[in-house]
């Protein structure tokens, strides 16, 4: 959480100080801000490259991708509408059945 957290800071504002204050904990130094943004940048791209080599390697179905990015725009769309409780618990339930099938715990059955 603290990753994402400072992520999502970083996309706050363009200045260091600024990004820092959008911070949830009360204190951090400047440095300790970097290294956990650049923590979490290549924790982000380590992904991608296990999602892409995953897929290379015929792992991964190659309507993986389409899928991801339909998963995308659902999660824009619902983050725009103001969902009940209910809708966002029916959407993470769906997340947690597609990544399951895209791991291979689950079986997707057609």
């Amino acid at each position: 959480m603290t990753q994402l957290d400072t992520l999502l800071a970083s996309r706050a504002s363009e200045r260091l100080k600024e990004q820092i204050r959008y911070r949830d904990r009360a204190k951090i130094s400047k440095g300790s801000f970097l290294r956990t943004l650049r923590q979490s940048q290549e924790n982000i791209e380590a992904c991608v490259y296990t999602v892409i080599l995953l897929q290379y390697l015929g792992a991964l179905a190659p309507d993986v991708f389409e899928g991801l990015t339909r998963t995308g725009r659902l999660m824009s769309k619902l983050r725009e509408s103001s969902p009940s409780n209910d809708e966002i618990m029916r959407f993470v339930q769906s997340l947690e059945e597609y990544a399951h099938t895209i791991s291979g715990r689950r079986k997707l059955h057609l």
